[in-house]
């Protein structure tokens, strides 16, 4: 099945943004497979795996997590296209909107800070691409922090690169891998930052199996997805 993603959502997630200290995002391609060590390993089939990576020239660390989920790519994308919700899964999140006013492609992310640490927000820009071959749909987003006047409760997030890489694994599964690296801005305590790497990754995947539960994303079609814009992308369904 063909579809035209109308108004989908750029991923944000504005997990890892209480990094330490600003950086440069490195030039290179951080989501290699080369230099990842694992901080948490699945416990069962059902379970999410996550790996923190040391990135050249960057004194943060870039995190990833991966999942398997007995749902399908269109029940998977559902919930990614359910923005308003993002609060009920993703780390940290206080509220999440589309800005239409700016295009398809742009949203808006408020994440509680952790104490001592101000809350940050970030604007993010997103593309979605697929992989003709695999069906896998990713899920990119940048931060694009002049786009709309700063908040004055809240530190503007200048950079983050957030993946999402959702691929078909058969008709009822679907492998998600999660991967970011951010610089949240201003000073936060490196014990935080750990905290952070280490969590960020599993408490999202862990709250989007959970969420993929609910019977308002078992969705068989795509004018059920909650949120679509006619848009840029045209995917291939399983």
């Amino acid at each position: 099945m063909m579809i035209a993603m109308r108004h989908f959502s750029h991923l944000l997630l504005a997990v890892g943004l209480l990094f330490a200290a600003p950086t440069l995002l490195a030039s290179t391609d951080f989501t290699s497979p080369d230099g990842w060590k694992i901080s948490y390993k699945a416990k069962d089939a059902n379970d999410v795996t996550t790996w923190k990576k040391s990135i050249a020239g960057e004194p943060l660390d870039a995190f990833r997590g991966e999942i398997v989920v007995p749902h399908t790519l269109l029940e998977v994308l559902a919930v990614f296209s359910d923005i308003p919700n993002f609060s009920e899964w993703v780390f940290n999140c206080d509220s999440a909107r589309l800005l239409p006013e700016l295009g398809s492609d742009y949203s808006y992310v408020y994440v509680n800070g952790i104490w001592p640490v101000n809350d940050r927000d970030l604007v993010l820009r997103s593309k979605i691409t697929q992989n003709p071959d695999t069906l896998a749909v990713t899920i990119k987003s940048d931060a694009a922090p002049d786009a709309i006047p700063a908040n004055s409760t809240a530190v503007r997030i200048p950079r983050v690169d957030n993946r999402f890489i959702l691929t078909p694994v058969d008709s009822r599964h679907t492998h998600i891998t999660f991967t970011t690296l951010a610089d949240p801005g201003g000073m936060i305590p490196a014990w935080l930052a750990n905290f952070v790497a280490v969590k960020a990754p599993y408490v999202t995947l862990t709250g989007l199996k959970k969420r993929l539960m609910l019977p308002q994303y078992h969705i068989t079609s795509l004018d059920q997805l909650p949120s679509l814009l006619a848009g840029t992308e045209q995917l291939v369904i399983p």
